[in-house]
């Protein structure tokens, strides 16, 4: 995936499970807002998100510098 700088990012992520949560953030940057299992309402300026098992969630960031950003999942454990 590629943005420009001024751009905004929405990412849709979901988790499979059957029984695994997911703690999803994108390495160097915050998400503007986050809708918590596509919540109508969003929480903003959030590092990392808790994603359930069979869940998802929708993140939105604008891209402020340019730059290669990773998306992580700190369930070290899968490694």
């Amino acid at each position: 995936m590629s943005a420009k700088v001024g751009e905004k990012v929405r990412i849709f992520f979901g988790v499979g499970g059957p029984n695994l949560v997911s703690s999803f953030h994108v390495i160097g940057e915050i998400f503007d807002r986050v809708y918590h299992e596509a919540d109508s309402e969003s929480t903003r300026n959030v590092q990392t998100t808790l994603v359930p098992a069979c869940g998802a969630t929708i993140v939105e960031s604008q891209v402020n510098v340019p730059g290669t950003f990773l998306l992580v999942d700190h369930r070290i454990a899968r490694i």
